[in-house]
């Protein structure tokens, strides 16, 4: 049961962003998917598995719902906030963005734990916040340099 709630949830995600207006070129759209998908791999590898921060579910179904999360919930997440974040114009919007998807990456963990797909062992949602956080300043940096990139190849 829990296993099909993910699943239509992260399809729901996934559908809401491919209709949704882009403001981000298609070779952008993928180059953050898969360096968030890379980062967030790394990052699980690191806490959960060889620290044993955080321990995953014995039961299989249960464990196939934080691999749905992971692989397509957390990356197409951050990369909505890319696609938003580079329409925002004020500040204060940008701001408003950043916190409100930090929120949410750290409301699914915080969910994930609920509902026991996951044991937080000696990590908190605190570390998480800190982790989606780092995550998506990494993800403005990059957009910020793969603009600039882009505008030195324009003009040349």
């Amino acid at each position: 049961m829990i296993l099909s709630c993910i699943l239509v949830f992260n399809l729901l995600v996934l559908y809401s962003f491919l209709v949704s207006k882009k403001h981000l070129h298609l070779f952008e759209i993928l180059v953050y998917f898969f360096t968030f998908s890379f980062l967030l791999q790394d990052f699980v590898a690191i806490i959960w598995v060889n620290l044993g921060l955080v321990e995953v579910t014995e039961k299989i179904d249960l464990y196939w719902g934080v691999v749905f999360n992971r692989m397509i919930l957390f990356p197409i997440l951050q990369v909505w906030f890319l696609n938003l974040y580079a329409n925002a114009e004020s500040w204060v919007r940008k701001l408003f963005l950043f916190v409100i998807y930090d929120a949410v990456l750290v409301v699914v963990i915080g969910l994930t734990a609920r509902l026991g797909l996951i044991k937080l062992i000696h990590w908190n949602l605190g570390g998480a916040a800190i982790y989606w956080t780092v995550s998506l300043l990494l993800g403005i940096w990059m957009r910020k340099g793969f603009l600039k990139l882009l505008y030195a190849e324009v003009k040349c």
